[in-house]
């Protein structure tokens, strides 16, 4: 699967093992909010999955 991430005018663009996805995952989170995912759609859902996981963790 091929992963492009952003951030600044730096860019990430290779090819990955569909098995390392939660690593680039915490990678872009850790990247913080000036980076951007561009894709794939797997590398983005999975983004959402662990962010709305640690939001659900603080909201109360």
């Amino acid at each position: 699967m091929r992963c492009a991430i952003t951030r600044g005018c730096g860019k990430v663009d290779a090819e990955v093992p569909r098995g390392d996805l939660p690593f680039f995952a915490e990678l872009f989170i850790a990247l913080g909010s000036e980076a951007d995912a561009e894709g794939p759609e797997e590398l983005r859902a999975e983004i959402r999955r662990r962010l709305a996981e640690r939001l659900e963790r603080y909201w109360e």
